[in-house]
């Protein structure tokens, strides 16, 4: 459903062309990794996080810290470049057992930066990434009802586990999207992983979202690098007319790195 806009509507009282993102975070148990262990202590109690037994620890900087230490980065980044600044709309969606609308689609100069908090649960992939697809048409709609221009959206996916549930109901969604030209998805893992059975069963999941392009992983402690190449893809769009074929800064390898090795 497309709500009515109002005169203060941002739609209305902003007119330049839209380059709508919509962050789809994994917020699962896992997501609570240690990835810096200064200033972390035991408290001597343990628990489950999806199937495997930990000791849980108070301090330290664990993937959710960076994950939002790395939004920061790019809202900050974004609200640098004017062109950008005006043009660039983030919707959040998190997921965990099940998915749920962090923030609806504000620019990025509007309001506060989104924070992310109490990661638990399983991976429930599927869920996330369908009620991110929904937000973006219903924003596209708005889009077309205000008689506004805009870029096809961009979907980024990032998750640190293998999905619990299965994917394929999103995967052909999404790429059924992608096929048409009315979606640009980007898919990422999270963090180091020793497990090649995990890593090869992510790529496969992940793989399943676009058939042009392929996932890549995130390296632990790399997060702000990467959102910041993300700042500077939106802008290099931003400043791009719509339907215009641009080339995206290109990552390195010091931040990015296949799944399987």
């Amino acid at each position: 459903m497309v709500d009515f806009l109002g005169e203060d509507d941002e739609l209305l009282r902003i007119t330049d062309t839209r380059v709508p993102v919509c962050l789809c975070l994994d917020i699962s148990g896992s997501m609570n990794l240690i990835t810096n262990e200064e200033g972390m202590r035991f408290t001597g109690e343990t628990g489950y996080i999806e199937g495997q037994l930990v000791n849980f620890v108070e301090g330290g900087t664990t993937r959710l810290n960076e994950l939002n230490e790395g939004i920061r980065a790019f809202y900050n980044a974004l609200r640098e470049d004017e062109t950008a600044m005006n043009a660039c709309e983030v919707g959040v969606v998190t997921f965990n057992d099940r998915a749920r609308v962090l923030q609806d689609f504000k620019l990025v100069g509007d309001g506060e930066i989104p924070q992310i908090e109490g990661a638990a649960g399983d991976t429930n992939l599927d869920a996330g990434v369908m009620m991110a697809v929904e937000l973006l048409e219903s924003r596209k709609a708005q889009y077309k009802q205000a008689g506004r221009s805009y870029y096809q959206p961009w979907l980024v996916i990032m998750t640190d586990g293998a999905a619990t549930t299965d994917s394929s109901r999103s995967q052909a969604k999404v790429k059924a999207l992608e096929a048409s030209g009315k979606l640009t998805v980007f898919m990422f893992a999270i963090g180091d992983s020793t497990d090649e059975n995990e890593n090869r069963q992510m790529q496969a999941v992940l793989q399943g979202y676009s058939n042009k392009r392929p996932p890549l992983r995130i390296k632990e402690g790399s997060f702000a690098k990467f959102f910041e190449w993300l700042s500077a893809s939106v802008g290099v769009t931003s400043r791009s007319k719509p339907g215009e074929k641009t080339t995206l800064p290109k990552p390195t390898d010091d931040f990015f790195d296949s799944i399987i090795k």
